[in-house]
C-alpha cells in the first residue's frame, strides 16, 4: 500500500508544508554559513571589527527583522489609538 492512496487531512498537510519550509531553510542557510567563512573587516563608528561574513549577514539579518518587528508593533498600536476615540460632533 502507497502513501498516495492515504487520505491526508488538512492539518497534517500544513504541517508537512512547514516541515519542508524549515527544512529547505535550514539547508540553505547552511550552505550560505560554508560560502561565508572568510573573515572581513567591518568598521562600526569608531571600532574595527573582523568577523566571519557569515556572522555579518546574520548579525545585519537579526537587526532587519528586529526593527521590521518594532515598526509594525509601533504602527500597530498608534491605529488601535486612533480606533478607540469618539467620531468628532
Amino acid at each position: 500500500m502507497t502513501t498516495e492512496n492515504l487520505p491526508i487531512k488538512k492539518g497534517q498537510e500544513m504541517e508537512r508544508i512547514k516541515l519542508i519550509a524549515i527544512v529547505t531553510l535550514a539547508i540553505l542557510g547552511t550552505i550560505v554559513v560554508l560560502q561565508n567563512t572568510e573573515p572581513v573587516n567591518t568598521r562600526i563608528l569608531l571600532w574595527s571589527i573582523t568577523m566571519p561574513r557569515a556572522v555579518l549577514l546574520l548579525g545585519t539579518s537579526l537587526i532587519g527583522f528586529a526593527v521590521g518587528v518594532l515598526t509594525t508593533f509601533f504602527l500597530s498600536n498608534r491605529d488601535k489609538g486612533y480606533r478607540n476615540e469618539p467620531p468628532p460632533v
